[in-house]
């Protein structure tokens, strides 16, 4: 199985975050999954690659032209895509992933979040979608969808589109259990 994962690019994280993303990257690599993902060696990005590459798992990267500069761009991937705009990106990573994990992040990866699920919602697809509640910080976001359930803003099969979890061997059994 091919899992994309989203996340953030960011230096500047908290240790907590970092080897958490790359313990992931560990058990998605031992359990003979491969990796998609932004292309990036920074951040939680990088972190997940690494722990895929300490296994010999296979990793697909997909970045636009213009990220590809010294010191943004994984080494160690396997494949890599480079595409003109950042929604043919978005397009590769729905063609080329069985599964999705959404780390912690910013709006790029609330975007392509929210945009994953809009496509389960419509039937678009319907991979499994798993959000890696990294030292609680998708609990506000969880939060508040369910305020936006309860005030009829957001269907209830809506909030049920997405699994979350913060352990990472729960991850992987939601995700392999959905398939």
């Amino acid at each position: 199985m091919n899992i994309c994962i989203y996340g953030s690019a960011s230096k500047n994280l908290e240790s907590v975050y970092m080897d958490e993303c790359r313990k992931l990257g560990e058990e998605i690599g031992r359990r003979g999954h491969g990796l998609v993902f932004g292309g990036s060696e920074r951040g939680l990005m990088g972190a997940t690659a690494e722990g895929v590459s300490s296994q010999g798992g296979e990793i697909l990267g997909i970045a636009p032209r213009f990220f590809d500069e010294e010191g943004e761009i994984y080494s160690g991937c396997t494949d890599f895509i480079y595409t003109e705009t950042m929604s043919e990106r978005k397009d590769l990573f729905q063609i080329n992933a069985d599964a999705f994990i959404i780390l912690p992040g910013g709006i790029g990866t609330f975007d392509e979040f929210f945009e994953t699920i809009v496509y389960k919602s419509l039937g678009q697809q319907n991979k499994p979608v798993v959000l890696f509640n990294v030292n609680g910080y998708f609990d506000k976001l969880e939060e508040f969808m369910q305020v936006a359930i309860a005030q009829k803003f957001v269907r209830v099969h809506e909030g049920q589109l997405y699994d979350i979890a913060s352990d990472v061997t729960k991850v992987l059994d939601l995700i392999e259990n959905m398939e």
